[in-house]
């Protein structure tokens, strides 16, 4: 059945090591690319500072975290606190993203689209772009 939702993956990389990745369908359908890349940016966001808070008891953490995302759009909705007509109808949960960045919490950076790691999750891809993205996840290159 298509239902016309989107798929949200991210990967938390700690000092170069894959810790945790995730993939999940959207609980809802966007209007646009951008749109589901926001979404997804923020769910990303949310993993990482899941990690972050728990290594926090354990260690020192150094902040920002560094969230790569690959949609320019997205990052502008993410660093602009204005709500006009393209974005008003993204529900509130996803613009935690936004208090995040103006606490500097998250320094979200863009990212080539040929080298997001999340996407091997997320698309299907060819089969040079899955074996590069694969070789960097199994340790081949570093990792952000």
């Amino acid at each position: 059945i298509v239902d016309r939702k989107s798929f949200s993956g991210c990967c938390v990389v700690i000092d170069g090591a894959l810790i945790n990745f995730i993939t999940s369908k959207q609980p809802t359908v966007s209007t646009s690319s951008t749109e589901a890349e926001y979404i997804s940016a923020s769910d990303g966001c949310r993993e990482g500072l899941y990690f972050n808070n728990l290594l926090s008891e354990l260690l020192t953490v150094i902040l920002p975290m560094v969230a790569l995302v690959d949609n320019i759009g997205a990052g502008c909705i993410a660093q602009n606190v204005v709500n006009n007509s393209r974005t008003k109808h993204i529900d509130v949960k996803y613009h935690m993203i936004r208090d995040w960045i103006a606490k500097k919490v998250i320094d979200l950076t863009w990212v080539a689209s040929n080298q997001n790691l999340a996407d091997i999750f997320t698309k299907a891809l060819a089969v040079p772009a899955h074996q590069a993205l694969a070789h960097r996840l199994l340790g081949g290159t570093p990792l952000p």
